[in-house]
């Protein structure tokens, strides 16, 4: 059985950390790590999180907000 955190459909689960580089909020180039998640009803997404403030609080606040951001905008419609 998966274990999901969030609620809801936005329920989500850590499926690959991989180390990198990416953008600061400064838009420098740092090291830092790029975690992969999937909601519960299968999308997926990635954040990225620079090394000095990688943990797992930091990662469970930006997983979580990315992944109720991603919940919202799949269940968008035009209302046709």
């Amino acid at each position: 059985m998966d274990v999901y955190a969030g609620s809801g459909g936005a329920g989500w689960k850590v499926t690959n950390v991989t180390e990198t580089a990416g953008q600061n909020p400064a838009g420098r180039f740092v090291a830092g790590f790029e975690v992969t998640y999937q909601l519960k009803s299968g999308l997926t997404g990635t954040v990225f999180l620079p090394k000095e403030s990688f943990n797992e609080d930091a990662v469970a606040a930006a997983v979580g907000q990315a992944a109720q951001i991603l919940h919202n905008v799949s269940q968008l419609q035009s209302g046709f």
